[in-house]
């Protein structure tokens, strides 16, 4: 279109400076010819009043308020691009070969978009009753909802299991029990953070907000499961953050640059006898380190339902605690990926007791990882 208008202003305002054009260009100046002028525009209806309406409503006041003519203006615009639209679509119709197929763009077409296809649609009925379902069950647009997620981001967002950052900050190799213990108190105190301080602050929320009238009685019922539903998916990003930084101790990835290296684990020779073995042994390392893992998911289970506090008379409920959902082929697949690499690193050590057989060996330091 753009092209057609400033095509005709050339040739209307430079005769003789263009060469004729060529019969592409001819068929899409007679394409807009017939647009413009092949239909009367008496025969086609015009735009209602209440579409118009509709659009305007999406605007708010603030923006509209001393600004009639502009309004006026666009709505104007509006009208004439839907004339030209409406115009353009009965031209298509008009020069569309009855012999072209659809057969091509029938391949393209996947099952959904068949199904959406359909008029009237099958599911209509459904998706009615599940939309009024879900506006009576669903209060995430809550005032205390948003106070509960604001909550979250701004204080206890970068909250993780285990303190990654204070692990890489040692110089020295860990001990493996020694290891055990900095990451059970990094838990504990992951625990604590969450019981004592993120807990409390819900409970307030909730309790402001039933004081200002913000939480409704007719379905709490339904409330409190959907604020239940909030806080397991809050607990869950921890949980799975928590899982994604542990593993990248062991297994980072090539495109991070650490400041501080994971020193690793010591690990002793130990000669009884005539046989050599390892302590901590590779079953070890594997009960340990794999346990950290299990350990996550069960810490992130047992904060209470909030309206087990707020309500404790319910009886029934005062035991229900939150229990967000880990996926159990990716625990599994990530403790696969640290099982590896405990696997791997022991190689060498493996070997280096084919170097330390002698009868004066009493022991020997093995840093792994």
């Amino acid at each position: 279109k753009q092209w057609y208008q400033r095509r005709v202003v050339i040739t209307a305002g430079s005769p003789g400076v263009l060469d004729g054009p060529s019969s592409q260009e001819k068929d899409i100046l007679r394409y807009y010819y017939y647009i413009q002028n092949g239909i009367d525009t008496e025969h086609v209806a015009p735009m209602e009043d209440i579409w118009l309406d509709n659009v305007l409503s999406l605007v708010p006041n603030r923006l509209k308020d001393g600004l009639a003519d502009y309004i006026e203006l666009l709505s104007d615009e509006m009208r004439e691009d839907y004339l030209l639209s409406v115009k353009k679509a009965i031209v298509d119709f008009v020069l569309r070969d009855p012999r072209e197929k659809e057969d091509a763009e029938d391949k393209n077409i996947t099952p959904i978009m068949k199904e959406l296809r359909v008029v009237p649609k099958p599911w209509a009925k459904s998706y009615i009753a599940a939309k009024g379902a879900m506006q009576k069950i669903l209060y995430i647009t809550n005032p205390t909802m948003c106070s509960v997620l604001d909550s979250w981001n701004h204080s206890f967002g970068c909250l993780r299991l285990v303190d990654v950052e204070e692990i890489l900050m040692r110089t020295e190799s860990f001990e493996l029990n020694n290891f055990q213990s900095l990451c059970m108190r990094h838990v504990e105190a992951a625990k604590d953070t969450l019981l004592k301080k993120w807990f409390p602050e819900v409970q307030n929320i909730f309790y402001q907000g039933n004081k200002s009238k913000q939480i409704t009685h007719t379905h709490l019922d339904a409330f409190f499961n959907s604020v239940s539903v909030l806080m397991t998916s809050q607990l869950r990003s921890l949980c799975m953050d928590s899982i994604a930084d542990y593993q990248q101790l062991y297994c980072p990835p090539s495109d991070i640059v650490r400041k501080n290296d994971f020193q690793g684990f010591i690990v002793r020779l130990v000669l009884e006898g005539t046989d050599m073995k390892f302590e901590p042994s590779l079953s070890d390392f594997e009960t340990v380190l794999l346990n950290v893992f299990d350990v996550f998911i069960k810490a992130v289970s047992m904060v209470p339902r909030v309206e087990t506090k707020l309500y404790p008379v319910e009886g029934a409920r005062s035991k229900a605690t939150l229990k967000p959902v880990i996926a159990e082929n990716h625990i599994v697949a990530m403790k696969d990926s640290v099982q590896k690499v405990v696997q791997r690193e022991f190689i060498p050590a493996q070997e280096h007791t084919k170097k330390e057989k002698s009868t004066d060996c009493d022991s020997a330091l093995i840093p792994l990882l």
